[in-house]
């Protein structure tokens, strides 16, 4: 398909995910709560007008992933290095498969959903590149409509500067750019507490999927 959605995620082993959120609520939970975010990231975001690709780590558990994401998406091993460089690798491996418009998500936010994915492809339609800022200074999307490698050459990766600095370069390249409305990660105990208030609230009641994460979150606070 001409537009195509990447999602960056991890198998969700304990130790190894969310290690920020288990200084304090324990690698355990930590992992079986990312282990709840990732398919419902896919199963919210999921539309007929856009190809998802799930982008995974590590590579030697491909057919864990597989199991875990029940196959419903394509998968594809990220390729090794920081950040930056795993990133420029899966945009250039998309591009070269015929996509024109390829957006990029993480997994710590179980709130984005395909009205929000619209939107950034929709941004493309008049701009070389569109970001989606977090609250804590990252981006939780970016999409471009051909490769540019320099906008992930980035020394300032896990900081609250990562959207100014992509902004900048985004901006050095002479890049037509939209900026969507802020939104949220998952990295901090205080951040999960803000997302189960949200949770509660009667917009996402009816959700069962939601509900699900809501229960397990508010049984964790709970004995945690």
């Amino acid at each position: 398909m001409k537009n195509a959605l990447i999602i960056f995620a991890k198998y969700p082993e304990p130790g190894k995910v969310k290690t920020r959120l288990a200084k304090t609520i324990g690698n355990v939970n930590a992992s079986k709560l990312y282990e709840l975010f990732v398919p419902l990231i896919i199963k919210r975001t999921k539309s007929d007008n856009y190809q998802t690709i799930v982008f995974f780590d590590p590579g030697e558990k491909h057919e864990q992933v597989k199991k875990w994401l029940n196959g419903e998406v394509n998968l594809f091993a990220q390729s090794s290095g920081a950040l930056g460089e795993r990133l420029k690798t899966a945009f250039a491996q998309i591009f070269s498969l015929g996509s024109e418009k390829v957006v990029v998500i993480g997994s710590d936010s179980p709130l984005l959903d395909q009205a929000m994915i619209d939107q950034a492809f929709f941004a493309l339609d008049k701009s070389d590149c569109v970001i989606g800022p977090s609250s804590d200074g990252g981006y939780y999307l970016l999409g471009i409509k051909k490769p540019a490698p320099e906008l992930f050459d980035l020394n300032v990766w896990s900081t609250n500067l990562v959207f100014v600095k992509t902004k900048q370069k985004a901006m050095k390249l002479n890049y037509k750019l939209s900026i969507l409305d802020e939104h949220f990660d998952i990295d901090e105990k205080e951040d999960l507490l803000f997302l189960n208030n949200k949770l509660k609230s009667a917009n996402y009641s009816s959700d069962g999927d939601l509900n699900k994460l809501r229960d397990f979150i508010s049984n964790m606070l709970k004995s945690s």
